[in-house]
C-alpha cells in the first residue's frame, strides 16, 4: 500500500488539517501518516485557541516515519508562515488600540480594557515566536517566500514588544494617574501625538495586508509638537520636580516615536521620489 503523510496542524473538530487528510487518504485506498505541526481548539463556529508545536518535536515525528515505514507522497495544510503572519499584523492592531484608550473620565473602564489588550498583545508574542520554528518545517514552492518572511519577523517583534513596553508606562500619563499628570498644554499635544502613532500602526498593517496605503498623517510632525509643548512649559518656571517629569515623559514619547518609524521604514515600500526608490 501507499504511504502519504501530511505535515499540518490538528483540527478538532476533524473538518480540516491532519484529521481531514488522513479520511481522505484511507477513502482513495492511501496509508496515511503525520507530523502534526501545531494544535487548534475549534469547532464549526471558528478557532477558540491554537498553539504551534516545538520544532524539535515536529522534527522526531518526521524522523520516526520515514526511518520504519517510509514515504511515497507528502503534503502541506496549514502554513505556519501565514499563521505568523496574521498574528503578527493582530499584534500591529491590537497596539493601535492601546494607543486609542479612553480619556481620564473613563478611567476604570478603561484600566480594565488595557488588562486584556496587554494580556492578549503578549500572547500573541509569544505565537509569533513559536510559529517562526513551524516555519522551518515548510516544504514545496513558497518555502522561499516563507523564510524571508520569517527573518523580517524575527527582526521586527523586538522592535514591536520594545513599544508595547515604552506604551505601558506612557498609558499612566494617557490617564493622568497619581504622580503622572501632565499640564493641559502637554496633555493636548499627548493625544495627538497617540492618536497619530496609532493610525501609523495601522497603517502598517493595512501595507502588510496588501490594503489600499492611507495616507501619510505626519506622526513626526506630532512628536514636534509635543517636543515643543514640553519645551514651552519647563521654560515657564515649572516646579523642578514637574521639569524632570516631563522631561522623562518626552523621553519615553522620543522613544516610541523611533521605534515607529524604524518600522515604517522597514515594513512600508519607499515613497515615490525618495532615494531608495531611485536605487
Amino acid at each position: 500500500m501507499r504511504v502519504a503523510l501530511t505535515i499540518a496542524g490538528s483540527d478538532s473538530s476533524a473538518g480540516a488539517g491532519i484529521q481531514a487528510d488522513l479520511k481522505t487518504f484511507a477513502a482513495h485506498g492511501v496509508f496515511g501518516v503525520s507530523a502534526i505541526t501545531a494544535v487548534t481548539a475549534q469547532n464549526t463556529t471558528g478557532v477558540i485557541a491554537s498553539a504551534a508545536m516545538p520544532a524539535d518535536l515536529v522534527t522526531s515525528q518526521l524522523e520516526a516515519v520515514v526511518s520504519d515505514i517510509g514515504v511515497h507522497a507528502a503534503k502541506t495544510g496549514m502554513l505556519a508562515s501565514v499563521e505568523m503572519k496574521t498574528v503578527f499584523i493582530s499584534n500591529l492592531r491590537w497596539l493601535a488600540e492601546f494607543e486609542r484608550q479612553p480619556l481620564p473620565e473613563k478611567r476604570k473602564s478603561a484600566i480594565e480594557r488595557s488588562y486584556f489588550l496587554r494580556e492578549t498583545i503578549n500572547t500573541n508574542f509569544d505565537k509569533v515566536r513559536s510559529l517562526a520554528d513551524g516555519v522551518l518545517f515548510e516544504f514545496g514552492p513558497t518555502r522561499q517566500h516563507g523564510l524571508t518572511l520569517r527573518r523580517q519577523i524575527q527582526k521586527w517583534q523586538p522592535q514591536l514588544r520594545m513599544l508595547f513596553l515604552t506604551r505601558i508606562t506612557l498609558f499612566k500619563y494617557r490617564l493622568q494617574l497619581h504622580g503622572f499628570e501632565l499640564p493641559p498644554a502637554v496633555r493636548a499635544s499627548q493625544l495627538e501625538f497617540d492618536s497619530q502613532l496609532a493610525i501609523t500602526l495601522d497603517r502598517l498593517a493595512d501595507n502588510m495586508e496588501e490594503k489600499a496605503p492611507t495616507e501619510d498623517q505626519a506622526l513626526k510632525d506630532a512628536f514636534e509638537r509635543l517636543e515643543e509643548s514640553v519645551r514651552t512649559c519647563c521654560s515657564e518656571g515649572s516646579q523642578q520636580s514637574m521639569a524632570i517629569e516631563l522631561k522623562a515623559f518626552l523621553a519615553l514619547s522620543r522613544t516610541a516615536e523611533g521605534l515607529v518609524i524604524s518600522l515604517e521604514n522597514e515594513i512600508l515600500p519607499p515613497k515615490v521620489g525618495s532615494n531608495a526608490s531611485q536605487m
